[in-house]
């Protein structure tokens, strides 16, 4: 969409005749604010934004962005564009016509010392300034630059209200476009975090079979690890059993032992009475049992 634009501090003058020929000098300044578009919507020119478009394309002189009242144009250079630091410098060299003459006329006396150019924004930003949405132009297409544009700085005529309706519609719709464009890109982020985190916490199948066969060999080797200790610790009922049976043979043991040892008493002492009896015995008799 083209955009007319009027912006403050945007002033023309007259020059003096050079060889018969009359000009008009305007300047578009860089960095500085446009009036309000209404809603406190502004708008500002970066620096070099039309020097492509200047460049490559042809711009048209206008007088109050009437087509049929051209006064120049870059192609045949009568009219020169200037492009510096802070401003884009205008010279249009009039055309021997009424409108063109009645325009120097009322240039010249300060009737009129203000103009405005239409354009199509490529590129642009948008900030917010105490409220305010300020839109900084930063690649632009320049159409037209227009001389001899009149409107108050307070009021509004028909083309004033009619410029900044389509100026504040622009930038609102600008706006909208970046923030959906905005919420859109977010949105994809937050499928790509989502997509990593299951990707996480889905291995590949060549991992997940390396897990089944990990966990396979940790099951047959618990479960060799669990036979092994069958075989070498018995149920705990068996081991009881055995310890009974042991102690059992043990007390067996220990009364055959006790058993013995009494046995062993008893003979001795039968051959200890045997041995006192035979003392007592006369020495005859002691002969003949001997």
């Amino acid at each position: 969409m083209k955009i007319k634009a009027f912006y403050k501090n945007v002033e023309i003058r007259a020059l003096p005749e050079r060889d018969g020929k009359k000009y008009i000098v305007g300047f578009i300044p860089y960095e500085s604010e446009s009036e309000d578009f209404g809603e406190k919507c502004f708008e500002k020119l970066k620096t070099g934004c039309f020097a492509e478009s200047i460049r490559e394309n042809n711009v048209f002189a206008l007088h109050n962005h009437d087509l049929n009242h051209v006064l120049g144009c870059t192609d045949n250079e009568t009219f020169i564009l200037e492009d510096t630091d802070t401003a884009l410098k205008c010279t249009v060299e009039l055309p021997p016509t009424t409108y063109a003459d009645d325009l120097f006329e009322i240039v010249q006396r300060g009737d009129c010392r203000t103009l405005s150019f239409g354009f199509r924004c490529i590129e642009s930003s948008v900030d917010f300034d105490g409220g305010r949405l300020i839109r900084t132009v930063e690649k632009a297409i320049l159409d037209e630059v227009s001389f001899g544009v009149v409107f108050p700085a307070y009021g509004a005529t028909t083309s004033e209200a009619e410029t900044r309706a389509m100026g504040e519609n622009t930038m609102i719709e600008d706006f909208e476009n970046k923030f959906n464009a905005l919420v859109e890109r977010i949105d994809e982020l937050e499928k790509l975090i989502k997509k990593d985190g299951e990707q996480r916490e889905e291995p590949p199948e060549d991992e997940k079979e390396k897990e089944k066969e990990l966990e396979s060999d940790a099951f047959e080797f618990e479960a060799e690890n669990e036979a092994v200790e069958e075989l070498e610790e018995p149920p705990t009922e068996d081991g009881e059993q055995r310890e009974e049976l042991e102690d059992d043979e043990q007390r067996e043991e220990l009364e055959d032992d006790e058993q013995r040892e009494e046995l062993e008493d008893d003979e001795q002492r039968e051959e200890l009475e045997d041995d006192e009896q035979r003392e007592e015995l006369p020495e005859d008799e002691k002969a003949k049992e001997e």
